[in-house]
């Protein structure tokens, strides 16, 4: 049973309240399903709504609103108060929910402090688990309309698939819509492509036609004079006719440079300037070799110098190292250096072993797996409890465990039994079944006393109002005696005829004439007021005694509830134990299935002790290899520490690594007749400085007198004088062979006569070179075409297999839209808003609520679509829907919206005013709505409404005499 609704609401000099208002939502002793509150508007209506979202959120969406709207600020200083009634005396003002279970949420606000207002959270002062869940739960006035035109607009996107789908999906499909613009891009290049092969192929046609008409043919050529002396006096004569177009191209370039370079040797060639060159270049020759010998001589020299100071060096070095002081430090280091390699070889080898038996303990300590068996026998252990529990301490053989099924429907069919019985316990039944109760008499006599005396005060009252009239028939009685008095100037009673002294006396003893009967009256109900007051508060009493007696059966009965539900969760857990286990439960009886567990128990305890021992002797290896590996590891870091110490004291001392210092030491015997031989080197080496000193002044002689006879100045370089012969020589012979080699029966004197004829060639030539070059170029203009057809191909093939990957990335992309639309309708429980939808009937048109969603570029979102299935037509419903048929709309999504039987923190909606320009046809349909609704999804509906009318005929159709529903009018 739901106790989650609200019961009561407490406001205290809350917003338009400046005093204590309390709601009471109990209608005989129950609290409502349906609540109705009228007010017409400024009597506290929406003040009421904003305090039940304050109490359980903290907060008020109308005000948050409006305070964001001032960016964040509220910009009057005398603001003041907001929350708390501005007009109370009291210090705080507070808002207090009762819920049908008893708990109470209390929130009271704060001073407004160094705010402009005191508008914040307040202070919560008793609270329940989970209020958070209270979120969306009020319908306020703004939100109606706003709700259906978010909706609308797409805005619900993120309310919606963030929170109720998966964040992926979207990525999804953004990945498939970059894919599918990369493949636009990619068919729109190629198209640009293939727009700009068609141009260069319909380019190259023309090239070809405007080529061909230019071209002319010279068949004559090769009958020429041109040609035939061409071939009779060059040697580089090719004959054109026999090669291709190509080649004849190539080869006419090639002997246009050959002409020119043969017409410029002819009109230079010079004999007389060969001979000069050819003089200055044997005396420059001469001189040169002999200041070549003189330079050997003098590098010589320096040479045997330079060996004479190197063999002084090396003696001095060997003397040195020779020393025995110095043989002795090296011998000393290298059998350290042996100590330690052997030292650090040996650590290592040892360290190799005992890794390797430490690779075999780790590997067993793996292959060995307790978890399983601890787990196994954790279950068995479980399921044995779980018998035990079910089935107590069995000594019948022939109790056995039924098939799953049939166990837990067993238990299903008690539960369901004992809810029937549940449910059917009233207060009215209890009375009705224990009408010789004591308590149940004393109650019917009670109601029968306070019967009897309504009567009583009922009969007073017409008595008292008999009376009042008998006085007011007195009061114009006595005016009219007075009248008669004063008129006659009487002094006796003109009704009686008592006599009086005068006048005066007769007037005071008629205004003193009055009746008792009044007072009286009053007495008599006030008395009986007072027995009514006792004889309610004794009637309340024995009422809480029968409803406490009623409520403690209720919870005996929901106890034997829970036992079974308990009993039934065991169950589940025993047969889920006994399929992990593998155990046929159906062959064995009670006893038999707890021995046959037993057994399993005993058998996997024994494994797991054996396992357990074997684990602790391998992790007690495994410590101690790890130690001895540690202690080797430490060992080896000294030893190689020591090594590098050493190897690097050698390098500063000797200037030598130590493998060379050891092959170095293992030789002083060379190294002592090395020595010898040095000393007999530097006596030969001294020798021979003498010798050549000697001849070093003989070849400075003779280069002296060779330039006096030769001409030559002190300042010339023989060897410039010798270049410069040397390339004019080579210049003028290179020209004479180069003319020899390409002119048949060349002479020097028919220079002239050869550099006319080329002329003549030249020019016949180049005419036939053109039109081979005409040609060529159509050829190739030709061959361009057919690539760049087969280009043209390629990339028509390429837009084809485009095209087709992007008909396949838009099928995708349209089974996405379709997911998310079905996420969409599903998430806002699309059946139900339906249903709802078309029991009130808005328009006549359309008739079903979907969705379309558009997650193009940035602007993603959710849209809600009205549809009309006769016309195939789906349209906005902003666009067409009237201001009252949106406001359905609205109203329809957000019972959708809440649409779940779930038991929450606190079960109730709230829909603020909800009839703002329906009609009452569409107000009769909202009513039975909010009672389908509440009765199908267990939930309790507060609606607020300033309609009188609307107020009525939510009475007069679901009276709180027939059904679960309060009216209460502010």
């Amino acid at each position: 049973m739901n106790k989650n609704k609200i019961k009561k609401i407490k406001l205290d000099s809350f917003r338009a309240f400046s005093d204590q208002k309390e709601l009471n939502f109990e209608i005989d002793n129950k609290v409502a399903d349906i609540v109705v509150i009228y007010a017409p508007n400024g009597t506290g209506k929406t003040s009421t709504i904003e305090g039940i979202e304050w109490a359980a959120t903290g907060k008020v969406s109308r005000l948050d609103t409006i305070i964001s709207n001032n960016n964040a600020k509220n910009r009057n200083p005398k603001e003041g108060n907001i929350l708390k009634n501005r007009y109370s005396s009291k210090k705080v003002g507070s808002v207090t929910l009762e819920l049908e279970s008893g708990q109470l949420i209390h929130r009271e606000t704060k001073p407004k402090n160094n705010r402009n207002h005191d508008y914040c959270k307040g202070i919560l002062k008793n609270s329940i688990e989970e209020i958070g869940d209270f979120n969306n739960n009020i319908l306020n006035q703004g939100t109606i309309s706003k709700f259906s035109y978010e909706a609308s607009s797409g805005s619900l996107f993120q309310s919606l698939i963030t929170s109720k789908g998966n964040s992926e999906d979207v990525e999804v499909y953004d990945k498939l819509n970059s894919i599918k613009s990369s493949i636009d891009k990619s068919n729109s290049e190629r198209r640009t492509e293939i727009s700009y092969i068609k141009s260069l192929i319909s380019k190259e046609n023309t090239d070809i036609s405007l080529l061909e008409n230019s071209f002319t043919e010279d068949s004559d050529f090769y009958l020429s004079e041109e040609y035939l002396l061409f071939s009779k006096n060059f040697t580089f004569f090719e004959d054109i006719s026999k090669k291709n177009v190509s080649d004849s191209i190539n080869y006419l370039s090639e002997i246009k440079s050959s002409f020119e370079n043969l017409k410029l040797k002819l009109i230079d060639f010079d004999l007389d300037d060969y001979r000069e060159h050819s003089k200055n270049h044997f005396n420059a020759s001469k001189l040169t070799k002999l200041e070549s010998e003189l330079i050997e001589k003098i590098s010589e020299f320096e040479c045997i110098e330079t060996q004479s100071d190197n063999v002084g060096l090396e003696k001095e070095v060997l003397d040195n190292f020779l020393s025995p002081k110095n043989i002795e430090n090296i011998n000393n280091k290298i059998i350290k250096f042996n100590e330690l390699s052997f030292n650090i070889t040996k650590c290592k080898s040892y360290i190799d072993k005992i890794s390797n038996l430490n690779g075999i303990v780790q590997k067993n300590l793996k292959n060995i797996n307790l978890i399983d068996l601890i787990d196994r026998d954790k279950k068995l252990s479980v399921a044995e409890g779980l018998i035990n529990a079910l089935f107590g301490n069995v000594e019948n053989d022939e109790i056995t465990l039924l098939d799953e099924k049939q166990f837990i429907s067993k238990i299903n069919d008690k539960i369901s039994s004992k809810s029937s019985v549940l449910g059917s316990i009233t207060k009215k039944s209890f009375i009705n079944e224990n009408r010789e109760l004591k308590h149940v008499l004393e109650l019917d006599r009670k109601a029968l006393d306070l019967e009897q005396l309504n009567i009583k005060i009922k009969d007073l009252h017409s008595e008292k109002e008999k009376i009042i009239s008998f006085e007011e028939k007195l009061g114009i009685i006595k005016s009219y005696v007075m009248e008669v008095i004063n008129e006659r100037t009487l002094s006796s009673c003109p009704a009686c005829g008592a006599d009086y002294d005068d006048t005066n006396k007769l007037i005071e003893s008629v205004n003193s004439l009055k009746t008792d009967s009044r007072q009286l009256i009053d007495g008599a109900i006030e008395t009986l007021n007072n027995q009514k007051l006792e004889l309610v508060a004794e009637i309340k009493a024995l009422n809480d005694i029968i409803d406490n007696q009623v409520s403690a059966i209720k919870q005996g009965v929901n106890k034997e509830i829970e036992q079974f539900r308990e009993r039934k969760q065991q169950a589940l857990n025993l047969y889920s134990c006994l399929s992990d286990l593998n155990i046929q439960y159906t062959k064995f009886n009670i006893i038999g299935l707890l021995k046959e567990i037993s057994l399993f128990k005993n058998s996997i305890e024994s494994r797991l002790s054996v396992l357990s021992r074997i684990k602790d002797k391998y992790e007690l290896w495994s410590e101690r290899i790890s130690f001895q590996l540690s202690e080797k590891s430490k060992e080896i870091s000294i030893y190689e520490r020591e090594l590098k110490n050493l190897i690097a004291t050698i390098k500063t001392q000797f200037d030598l690594g130590i493998n060379e210092l050891i092959l170095k030491s293992s030789s002083y015997h060379v190294w002592l007749f090395e020595y010898n031989e040095l000393t007999e080197v530097d006596k030969r080496v001294t020798s021979e400085l003498k010798t050549v000193e000697k001849q070093l002044a003989e070849l400075k002689e003779n280069i002296s007198n060779l330039k006096v006879h030769a001409g030559f100045s002190k300042d010339m370089i023989m060897r410039d004088i010798i270049e410069t012969a040397q390339k004019n020589k080579r210049t003028i012979r290179a020209d004479y062979n180069y003319i020899n080699s390409q002119v048949i029966s060349y002479r020097t004197r028919n220079n002239f006569f050869f550099v006319d004829l080329i002329v003549r060639i030249e020019q016949k030539f180049s005419a036939f070179l053109a039109n081979l070059l005409t040609s060529q170029k159509i050829t190739g203009k030709k061959e361009s075409v057919i690539e760049n057809k087969k280009l043209l191909e390629f990339k028509k093939r390429e837009l084809r297999e485009g095209n087709s990957k992007l008909q396949k990335v838009n099928l995708a992309l349209d089974e996405t839209m379709s997911y998310f639309s079905e996420l969409a309708s599903n998430s806002i429980n699309s059946e139900v808003l339906n249903d709802m939808f078309m029991y009130i009937e808005p328009h006549l048109k359309y008739d079903e609520i979907s969705f379309r969603v558009d997650l193009n570029g940035n602007n993603k979102g959710i849209y809600i679509q009205a549809r009309s299935n006769s016309m195939d037509d789906d349209n906005t419903p902003i666009y067409y829907l009237s201001e009252a048929q949106i406001n359905i709309l609205s109203i329809c999504i957000f019972l959708a919206d809440h649409a779940r039987e779930v038991e929450y923190s606190i079960n109730s909606i709230v829909i603020d005013d909800p009839v703002q320009s329906m009609d009452d046809l569409n107000s009769y349909a909202l009513i039975d709505l909010c009672k389908i609704f509440s009765r199908r999804f267990k939930k309790q509906i507060i609606i607020t409404t300033h309609n009188r009318s609307f107020f009525n005929l939510f009475r007069n159709k679901l009276p709180e005499e027939r059904y679960s529903t309060k009216f209460i009018s502010l």
